[in-house]
């Protein structure tokens, strides 16, 4: 049996690494994206580029969609130029952005209605897993339809996770985003209140880093980016993708009526860094302004992460990309 003919709308920080895993287990590609730069390195590899995407809907048989904003995803899946407007006999959509869980059963429904197949498959992972392969993918939708992409996502996925149906996907990414996205503004408040003490009391920063990290406040969170952080290094995860998640992760504590909708602190927070122009920071960035604003060093000195002080310090530059985009 012949390979499927695979296609990708996104070629960005994620989606670069899904295509370079799909050629490199020989699948032939079709890649879309608004940025030619994104597309040339793939193109030299044998990605073929659509002028369009209703070029990409009647040449392929699965499609990637990995992209940055709902309304974006919209365009691209529902608009008249769009994938279903222009899909091929046999044609079947794997919607891999953050979105909400209603916008992916729209997006369904309306696939249904024109014979083509639709999966619900946010990823995590992030560049680093995109990039290696090792990614995980909550799954919902038929699993029929699951089946006949597995091939695809096992490219880039090391784990791949039936859930439910359409819409279930993406609430196990936006509950998994929920903890993570609130834990990482929980960490800016706690690297200040450490570099505060260290200002009063000569705290060592490197053991402030490794008693928590085994301690009861441990978490993936801390261990994979805390220690990057503290020593003024990026982490990967840009502001305005956290604010992105922020905002739908809000939106859904509203709309369900969680008892609490404790997370919209965590999008005030986020928004107030959008508001001062860091959308397209790296999160150290953040602990840059923080400690700017409050004339305070953020950071690890030196002589602190030597090892005879730091007594096992570990997380070191580089450390695995965040599991939420």
């Amino acid at each position: 049996m012949s390979k499927p003919t695979i296609g990708l709308v996104g070629v960005g920080n994620i989606g670069s690494g899904l295509a370079s895993n799909v050629i490199d287990r020989n699948f032939s590609l079709w890649v879309r994206d608004i940025r030619p730069d994104q597309l040339e390195p793939l193109v030299r590899r044998g990605a073929i580029v659509a002028d369009d995407t209703a070029t990409l809907a009647r040449e392929c048989d699965i499609i990637l969609v990995s992209l940055p904003a709902p309304e974006i995803s919209r365009d691209v899946v529902l608009g008249p130029d769009g994938l279903v407007a222009n899909a091929r006999v046999g044609l079947t959509i794997v919607e891999m952005s953050t979105l909400n869980p209603e916008i992916v059963q729209e997006f369904a429904a309306v696939a249904k209605k024109m014979g083509v197949g639709f999966l619900d498959c946010p990823i995590m992972g992030g560049k680093v897993g995109a990039d290696s392969g090792t990614l995980q993918a909550t799954v919902g939708g038929d699993a029929n339809v699951l089946e006949k992409c597995r091939p695809v996502l096992e490219t880039f996925c090391s784990n791949i996770v039936h859930v439910g149906g359409v819409g279930a996907g993406q609430y196990v990414k936006l509950i998994n985003n929920l903890m993570d996205v609130d834990a990482m503004f929980l960490c800016l408040d706690a690297l200040f209140l450490a570099a505060r003490a260290r200002e009063e009391t000569g705290l060592d920063l490197a053991r402030f880093y490794s008693v928590l990290e085994q301690g009861t406040a441990a978490s993936w969170v801390w261990t994979t980016y805390v220690g990057n952080l503290m020593r003024n290094q990026p982490i990967a995860a840009r502001v305005e993708v956290l604010w992105k998640d922020a905002k739908l992760i809000a939106d859904l504590e509203r709309e369900k009526g969680a008892p609490h909708q404790s997370f919209q602190r965590t999008l005030g927070v986020a928004s107030y860094y959008m508001s001062l122009g860091l959308g397209k920071s790296d999160f150290v960035d953040l602990v840059r302004r923080i400690g700017k604003d409050a004339g305070l060093d953020m950071f690890i000195h030196e002589e602190e992460s030597s090892p005879d002080r730091s007594q096992g310090l570990s997380v070191s530059v580089g450390a695995s990309e965040k599991a939420t985009h």
